[in-house]
């Protein structure tokens, strides 16, 4: 069996990016940038000051005092030359007089009664000038395809004149939830019966990395209705089956996409909870097949689902994770990756994470209590306390990736 890690570059060989769109730049916070951009225009476009203060030449410094010429706000233009001799009152983002070649910042001057500076400092060439294309310059690489934008990103995109911007589209997402054992919305919890959330978790885990996401309701464990369902996969770029993943009597996932021409390219993965997840391609068309469980839906989203569907708007993303120490003993299966759920915290100066939680795969309080979900990787059965193990914070996606 493969493991998750060995799952991950399954999925990513066989996913392409869906394509570009062009966006309002003020909308395209966590997009993938969809090409090269370069600088527009040099930044700062002008010589310009960094302080309130005043602007003159270095050599009259050497003056006891020095009149002022005038006085320059942010945003004044066509300037005279600086006079040999004067000071220019300047103002932080101000143009700098031609002649200029100082800024003195205003902490440092003293107003005579007679209205000249005298300058009580002994500055250097160019202090607190802000130099024309010294940030930026036209011409220059900006951005590379493939950026991740982040606010910096589109900030410094908007400073440059750039309100529309070339992006990967994020996917379209359709999901249905299979079992005769569910109950809805209204419905009457009947003896036998839960309540099913695996929809509510696809939703709220999923939806930050869709274009839109599509909620094709119930199939019962039924191979024409499944089949049904099944058939609008071919709408969506990624398309979700959960339930009927498993080997049980009324499983009818793997058998239906063989029958609907699709190429499985996995169906089992060494790792507890998520075992039974299985993910077949057809053209440019990707579907997985989810475990029913809520706690493996809940991993699966976490660790297969939020990755397939980032590579598929370019972000070639990795689960952000860190170290920390163990608080309690573990046992896990051998042979199986095992991810409990945890709540990790700092006390004094060392991380710590505590996995002493209901582990059940029916237990969902828990997934209200952990933080993190913790990675025990197969290949030992025992990890004692401080140990340290990888931990994979569940953050909201824009604090971790």
């Amino acid at each position: 069996m493969l493991t998750a890690q060995q799952a991950r570059k399954v999925i990513r060989r066989h996913l392409s990016p869906v394509g570009m769109e062009v966006i309002a730049t003020t909308e395209a916070l966590g997009r993938v940038l969809g090409c090269d951009v370069c600088v527009q225009e040099d930044s700062p476009s002008f010589d310009n000051s960094a302080m309130d203060g005043y602007a003159l030449r270095m050599e009259d410094l050497e003056k006891e005092s020095l009149p002022v010429q005038m006085e320059i706000p942010a945003g004044a233009s066509n300037l005279p030359e600086l006079k040999p001799g004067m000071a220019a009152r300047i103002f932080t983002g101000a143009m700098l007089p031609a002649g200029a070649n100082v800024i003195i910042k205003q902490e440092d001057a003293k107003v005579l009664e007679n209205g000249e500076v005298q300058f009580q400092c002994s500055p250097q060439k160019g202090d607190f000038i802000r130099a024309k294309a010294s940030d930026l310059k036209k011409g220059e690489p900006l951005l590379a395809q493939g950026t991740r934008l982040r606010a910096g990103h589109v900030a410094l995109l908007a400073s440059q004149g750039i309100y529309k911007v070339e992006v990967m589209k994020k996917p379209s997402l359709g999901y249905i939830v299979t079992g005769n054992e569910l109950a809805f919305e209204g419905d009457e919890l009947k003896p036998g019966y839960v309540r099913s959330c695996n929809g509510e978790i696809f939703q709220s885990l999923l939806s930050p990395f869709c274009e839109e996401i599509v909620d094709y309701g119930q199939a019962k464990d039924n191979l024409q209705e499944i089949r049904a369902k099944l058939e609008l996969a071919q709408v969506h770029d990624v398309f979700l089956i959960s339930g009927g993943a498993s080997v049980g009597k009324y499983d009818y996932t793997k058998e239906l996409l063989h029958q609907l021409g699709y190429t499985i390219q996995f169906q089992k993965i060494a790792l507890r909870p998520g075992k039974p997840l299985v993910f077949a391609t057809k053209d440019n068309h990707a579907v997985f097949g989810v475990p029913g469980n809520p706690v493996s839906s809940f991993v699966s989203s976490h660790l297969f689902l939020r990755h397939a569907l980032a590579y598929l708007q370019g972000w070639d993303r990795e689960q952000k994770r860190f170290l920390a120490k163990l608080k309690s003993d573990v046992r896990t299966p051998k042979d199986f990756d095992m991810v409990l759920r945890g709540v990790w915290g700092v006390e004094g100066s060392e991380i710590l994470v505590d996995t002493q939680l209901n582990q059940s795969s029916g237990a969902l309080g828990v997934l209200a209590t952990a933080n993190c979900l913790v990675n025990f990787q197969r290949g030992k059965d025992n990890f004692s306390a401080g140990e340290m193990v990888e931990v994979l914070p569940l953050e909201q996606e824009g604090d971790w990736s």
